[in-house]
């Protein structure tokens, strides 16, 4: 549990982190011990004055390696959240599923893995990325498919509400298309 993460991270000798740190460590590794000690393990061989500059890129590499382990489960759970990191910290499940083009099924089993894994917090027909970390995180994962997401979106846009004209502008501009946009 995340009340206990700073005890964990004590056992294995780190004692000078902070709240912060360790909240955002917890969200991370989801609690597993074997990814907070590769954390540690990290932390004992750089110098942690240093990790604030690459607090991102060991976020990434930890939450790499859940996905990792998650790929048995779901091949295409990576895509689909860096998917939804485009649409926004917040998204509708018709929205998502329009941009990604899969089954009403794959999606609600790919939504249910990720609320279990606690990247997404699910509630009717709105998902939300549990914070502003993994959302950001997903949305540098997905940084080479964005400008084809977006036009996606834009044409998704024009099918489920035609009279939304600046938002599908605002996506065709962010796709590269100008002169649709």
């Amino acid at each position: 549990e995340e009340p206990e993460t700073g005890v964990a991270l004590s056992t294995f000798g780190l004692n000078q982190l902070g709240k912060e740190t360790i909240r955002l460590l917890y969200e991370a590794t989801n609690g597993r011990l074997d990814l907070l000690h590769d954390f540690a393990v990290h932390a004992h061989q750089t110098d942690i004055s240093r990790m604030s500059r690459s607090a991102n890129d060991l976020y990434g590499t930890m939450i790499e390696c859940r996905m990792k382990d998650l790929r048995k489960k779901s091949c295409n759970l990576e895509q689909l959240l860096a998917a939804a990191a485009v649409l926004g910290q917040a998204f509708t499940t018709y929205d998502l599923q329009c941009l990604i083009g899969c089954s009403i099924q794959e999606l609600e089993s790919n939504l249910r893995l990720a609320s279990t894994e606690h990247f997404l917090s699910a509630i009717g027909e709105i998902a939300r990325f549990q914070s502003t970390a993994l959302h950001d995180h997903f949305h540098r994962v997905g940084a080479v498919e964005h400008q084809e997401y977006h036009r996606k979106f834009a044409q998704c846009l024009q099918k489920m509400r035609p009279g939304e004209y600046m938002y599908r502008q605002q996506h065709l501009a962010l796709a590269a298309m100008i002169d649709d946009a």
